[in-house]
């Protein structure tokens, strides 16, 4: 994703997981009507990533910390009033994919579940690595 591509965060579109320089960030942050969440630091192992989903996302008390209670949890998001997309940015991308590889393949699988529910709303809802 290049900063001039940043509006297709607000499209609800199939097109859900992207992979970014860090300018592209700072430019998303700076968009109005994006409901951005953001993970610093990913982890290295499933547990990690959850705790760090949850944290991000606040997930309810009762989070059961496995994929299947990510999905659960990211569907049941509230949305801010004056916000119409979500957006994750997960940073040190480059660490998370050559170290952990299967963990990020399966955060991508649950996300575009996830991203499919919410197109169906026409909600848009989009994950970027941030490299």
């Amino acid at each position: 994703m290049r900063s001039d591509s940043i509006n297709l965060l607000e499209q609800a579109t199939a097109e859900a997981v992207h992979f970014a320089d860090a300018d592209v960030a700072t430019a998303v942050r700076r968009r109005v009507g994006l409901q951005i969440f953001e993970i610093r630091d990913p982890g290295v192992s499933e547990g990690e990533l959850f705790e760090a989903l949850a944290v991000a996302f606040d997930f309810p008390e009762e989070f059961g910390g496995n994929w299947d209670a990510v999905v659960d949890s990211l569907r049941d998001l509230q949305r801010e009033p004056a916000m119409t997309a979500f957006v994750l940015l997960l940073r040190d991308a480059t660490r998370f994919w050559a170290e952990t590889p299967r963990l990020a393949a399966e955060l991508v699988e649950a996300w575009l579940a996830v991203a499919e529910y919410w197109r169906d709303d026409g909600v848009p809802f989009h994950l970027v690595f941030i490299w």
